[in-house]
């Protein structure tokens, strides 16, 4: 058994049709307004990134695969960005929303992007900093169902989506090989009916944490340490009948000492929190402390989360097409909801959080309209 295992401190909706469905074990009035309505606009890549689910055929009746498009811009004294297109994967290439991340390794410094590709493969493609040209590829897997994530760590790049059979894939990639052809695909838990939802994928400190939306509307959490050992601990977040979206995850270091975060749609369209500090079992589980961050009747979309200085923020699409906003302050259990005022949102928000000379604050985007 790994050091990691050993308990160091382990530490949408899906649209109608296709590979993508709608579970809700209450309605909802999102659930009857529209199949999905999942398309994330991210600052950077506002007008772009289209975004279709495929399972097999495309999942929208009479909508044609897109492109995959990236802007880059440069901040400047005006504070508008002078943004610069380019096509990161040609038109009928894309068919959920890309998921990106930054690199930089023996090749140079540069952009990556994974997305879910035609006939249910996943697409992979990377920019190199000052080329103009991107190098789109596939990832070689038995097939992708959801949006992927992406992130990085000091020596490659990883990848993780929902594959055949509701079964969870990992990809990973070493540096400074081409990332054409030295991918490793492994499944992660059972070999299917593991996940049900997209999943959301953190690094630190060499090690990979995983969540997702689980059997019966659960809420399902893997990490390993990639670097001391592949296998994977699996533990159950919250039981079955609690689970409605896909799930955002954070990891934090507080007063309290670090761990992992983890939000997503609760029963009754409430905003459902849990967090476990590393090394917190009981009888070999994880301690998972629940909380909920907004009440039933809030919450019409997976969330989006992010770490201030002091606490915890979340934003999510609220009721009549509001943008809703939660905070926590470390060390205080109320969480404090409120509205971003303007003029709606359609889709499940996207949050960063910035420093500029002015200080330093939280960006969100959604759909509007």
């Amino acid at each position: 058994m790994s050091k990691f295992l050993q308990g160091r401190r382990i530490v949408r909706p899906r649209a109608a049709g296709g590979g993508y469905q709608i579970r809700n074990a209450a309605p909802t009035r999102r659930s009857g307004r529209r199949a999905i309505r999942g398309v994330v606009l991210l600052a950077g890549l506002l007008g772009g990134l289209a975004v279709l689910a495929a399972s097999g055929v495309p999942a929208y009746a009479g909508t044609l695969p897109k492109s995959l498009d990236f802007y880059s811009g440069l901040d400047n004294l005006s504070g508008y960005p002078n943004w610069n297109q380019s096509l990161a994967a040609g038109w009928g290439t894309t068919y959920s929303a890309p998921a990106m991340v930054r690199f930089s390794n023996a090749s140079g410094t540069g952009t990556e992007v994974a997305y879910e590709g035609p006939g249910n493969s996943l697409g992979f493609s990377y920019n190199i900093d000052g080329q103009k040209n991107w190098n789109p590829s596939t990832i070689p897997g038995p097939g992708t169902y959801s949006a992927p994530a992406i992130v990085r760590d000091s020596t490659g790049t990883y990848v993780t989506a929902e594959g055949p059979g509701h079964q969870l894939e990992f990809y990973s990639n070493v540096d400074p090989t081409n990332p054409t052809n030295t991918w490793q695909q492994q499944v992660i838990g059972l070999s299917g009916g593991t996940i049900f939802s997209a999943p959301s994928m953190v690094e630190d400190s060499g090690r990979i944490y995983i969540v997702a939306e689980g059997p019966n509307q659960s809420l399902m959490f893997y990490a390993t340490d990639i670097v001391e050992d592949t296998s994977w601990l699996k533990q159950t977040v919250a039981k079955s009948d609690t689970t409605y979206s896909a799930p955002a995850l954070v990891r934090f270091s507080n007063a309290s000492g670090t761990g992992t975060e983890v939000t997503a749609e609760g029963p009754g369209n409430s905003l459902d929190f849990y967090y476990n500090i590393d090394g917190q079992f009981i009888n070999g589980q994880m301690n998972w402390i629940p909380s909920v961050a907004a009440v039933g009747g809030t919450t019409y979309s997976a969330p989006a989360m992010v770490r201030s200085s002091i606490g915890t923020e979340v934003a999510y699409e609220g009721p009549g097409n509001q943008l809703e906003f939660s905070f926590n302050i470390d060390g205080n259990q109320a969480w404090n909801p409120s509205t971003i005022p303007g003029p709606g949102t359609y889709s499940a928000p996207a949050m960063v959080r910035f420093a500029d000379s002015l200080g330093s604050g939280t960006e969100v985007a959604a759909q509007v309209g």
